[in-house]
């Protein structure tokens, strides 16, 4: 009795194609195409069995991802050389598509000839597998080009993939059923529907790059992305609960075949996990991008920082200044610098002066400030939150600051000792690679420019020579690097001073008045000359350049395609941090209010 119950259901299921948990719109729009395909090849070989689709789709699905891995490897990410892994997953579908159709179209000829609950749940457990191998695939391919992020997304996405699946068929065994093909795009990602076609984007194209302001979006990472939080979301969703099945005649043949495919999925789970922890053993941490040799070139790392003194301009002092940074220091600060706009002779008459502070002990530093009054602490008003930002940056603050009676608003820059000279020292990838270096051209930019004014000095000998030496260091890389790059092969001093004041803003797009860059170098001519010219006499002496009396001609250089190359990841960099880091430090509403008043002064 029950066997002919079971074949009525099977019959049902035919007729309309789908059942009430095989759901998605794929199968109710097209489901006609696999059952066609299905009638074909049933009427040419009558006891096909179903479950040489299945098997076939694993193994070319495999032969696949390895494809596709080795491809990678050599590094050739040309659509043309990605075709034949491509067709071979297309086939691979292809075949996993139609192996259900035939399952029933053969149980509708001769009922009961095919073990549905045993090549539903093998079918079921075919697609983690195909969803593992091509996991393994991208991490593999992260690990290889030094990816951490794109290898810790696609592990989360592979750890994820056979979690929906799981709790669908838990659903199932208590008479519940879920939307096959999500409710929404998110929801869509987090199904077979959307993640296989993202897993074959990211297998097939994991290092191709997509440019954008926050930086270069690599395609694997923004489909492991999307398919990590699909898998998310729709495990979330399943643990709320589905909707009532209220056919009783499928009721029981779904939950039945439902608790036999949960074995089969908790052990693809199972293995899933083993594989991918198995294969981070093997791989070790994950390696550093290699650097272009040209950075490495000796004679472009042959000047001595310590063999030119550290300029700042003689400017008259401001009357207060030094007693308002006295107050504000409580003994915390080692040096005081005023730069920009108010220190350059190229201030608006509403220009916010901008100070940065060197300070020994970032966290009672703010503690301090807190006490004084003035500066206003961002989001959190926590010295821990404050200085723990620091260790990846220089922290920005609004504030006002009184100066022989007159309180002046201010933006405050702020961050630690050791913080400061690898800030100072980031200008370039092998310094960062090496650990002297930090946060690409972010802070270093600023020392570029001549007008960095001493106003306060707390700073012992030595804490003043290494803030020296860092300062040096960061205006060499600027010219050694950056702006000789950028140069014809033969140029006089005064197309190199442009192009090297012209450098940091090329490394940090803010809101600037335009010809910014030539208005600094106008208006202060002989500041710049009497920065540039040790420079450029000690570039001389290391054979970078040669200097026939009227010109410099360029003899040993980055190329200008890595130069802006660097430049780009600077303004990426830079971005980042301007948009999704200082809110925390300066507060979102004071940032708005500065950015906005900048926009302002710049138009005017």
């Amino acid at each position: 009795m029950l066997a002919v119950e079971e074949r009525r259901v099977e019959q049902i299921q035919y007729e309309q194609g789908v059942s009430p948990v095989r759901n998605s719109f794929f199968r109710k729009k097209l489901g006609f195409i696999p059952e066609l395909g299905a009638k074909l090849l049933l009427d040419a070989i009558p006891d096909f069995d179903p479950n040489i689709l299945t098997v076939s789709s694993a193994v070319l699905t495999t032969i696949a991802a390895v494809m596709a891995e080795r491809r990678n490897r050599s590094k050739d990410a040309t659509l043309k050389a990605s075709g034949p892994e491509a067709a071979t997953l297309i086939i691979a579908q292809v075949l996993d598509a139609f192996d259900g159709a035939v399952a029933r179209e053969k149980n509708r000829r001769n009922p009961g000839s095919h073990d549905t609950k045993l090549g539903g749940s093998v079918d079921s457990a075919v697609d983690r597998w195909g969803n593992l191998v091509m996991g393994i695939s991208r991490i593999i391919s992260a690990h290889r080009r030094g990816d951490f992020v794109g290898k810790v997304l696609a592990t989360v996405s592979t750890l994820t993939g056979p979690v929906p699946a799981l709790l669908r068929s838990i659903g199932e065994t208590k008479g519940l059923s879920f939307p096959e093909g999500g409710k929404n795009i998110l929801g869509t990602a987090g199904t077979q529907t959307g993640r296989v076609p993202l897993g074959i984007l990211g297998t097939l194209r994991p290092e191709v790059k997509l440019e954008t302001l926050a930086g270069d979006l690599i395609v694997q990472n923004i489909a492991d992305t999307l398919t990590s939080a699909g898998n998310i979301k729709t495990s979330i969703d399943r643990l709320n609960g589905g909707t009532p099945i209220e056919d009783l005649d499928k009721l029981k043949k779904i939950k039945d075949e439902a608790k036999y495919r949960q074995k089969w999925l908790l052990g693809a789970t199972i293995v899933t996990g083993v594989v991918v922890t198995g294969t981070h053993l093997l791989l070790g941490k994950t390696p550093k991008k290699s650097i272009n040799s040209e950075w490495l070139n000796p004679v472009l790392n042959s000047i001595n920082p310590e063999s030119i003194e550290t300029y700042h301009p003689k400017q008259e002092p401001i009357p207060g200044m030094v007693q308002a940074l006295q107050k504000l220091s409580g003994g915390y600060i080692e040096v005081g610098f005023g730069y920009g706009s108010a220190f350059s002779k190229d201030a608006a008459a509403d220009s916010v002066m901008d100070i940065m502070v060197v300070v020994r002990d970032p966290e009672k530093f703010y503690s301090h400030i807190q006490t004084v009054g003035g500066i206003k602490l961002g989001t959190i008003a926590s010295s821990k939150f404050h200085a723990l930002w620091n260790k990846h940056k220089v922290n920005f603050y609004l504030g006002e600051l009184e100066v022989n009676g007159v309180k002046r608003t201010i933006k405050l820059g702020v961050i630690g000792h050791n913080e400061f000279l690898k800030h100072a020292r980031g200008g370039g990838p092998a310094a960062m690679d090496k650990g002297e270096g930090e946060g690409y051209e972010y802070l270093s930019g600023r020392l570029h420019k001549a007008n960095v004014v001493v106003l306060h000095s707390e700073a012992t000998p030595d804490e003043q020579k290494e803030i020296n030496i860092a300062i040096n260091q960061a205006r060499i890389d600027a010219a050694q690097l950056t702006a000789l790059g950028l140069m014809q092969k033969k140029f006089p001093y005064e197309d190199f001073a442009e192009m090297y004041v012209k450098a940091s803003y090329l490394a940090d797009r803010r809101v600037e008045r335009a010809n910014k860059a030539e208005s600094l170098l106008h208006k202060n001519p002989e500041e710049y000359r009497a920065m540039l010219t040790p420079i450029l006499t000690r570039m001389v002496e290391s054979g970078m350049v040669s200097w026939d009396g009227d010109n410099y001609q360029k003899q040993v250089s980055l190329s200008e395609q890595i130069v802006k190359d660097w430049l780009r990841e600077c303004r990426q960099h830079s971005f980042r941090t301007n948009f999704f880091q200082n809110i925390w430090t300066m507060g979102l509403i004071n940032a708005i209010g500065y950015g906005i008043a900048k926009v302002i002064r710049a138009k005017t």
